[in-house]
């Protein structure tokens, strides 16, 4: 059966968010692909993120 879910495009920014700050959080490994994923996502973050959203998220993300 399928189902069709029509979203705002505001949701979908909020899902997609929820996603890469999840992502954010992943323990790798191998410290340089970790510090190569947090930078992707970092830009990703501050794409689909208010700029005042991404600021304080970006305060608080807790890497040095």
């Amino acid at each position: 059966m399928k189902h069709t879910i029509e979203l705002s495009i505001e949701d979908i920014n909020q899902i997609v968010v929820s996603d890469l700050k999840d992502a954010f959080n992943w323990h790798l490994d191998d410290e340089e692909s970790k510090h190569e994923l947090m930078n992707a996502i970092e830009v990703l973050l501050s794409y689909y993120m208010t700029p005042s959203d991404y600021s304080a998220w970006f305060v608080s993300r807790g890497r040095e």
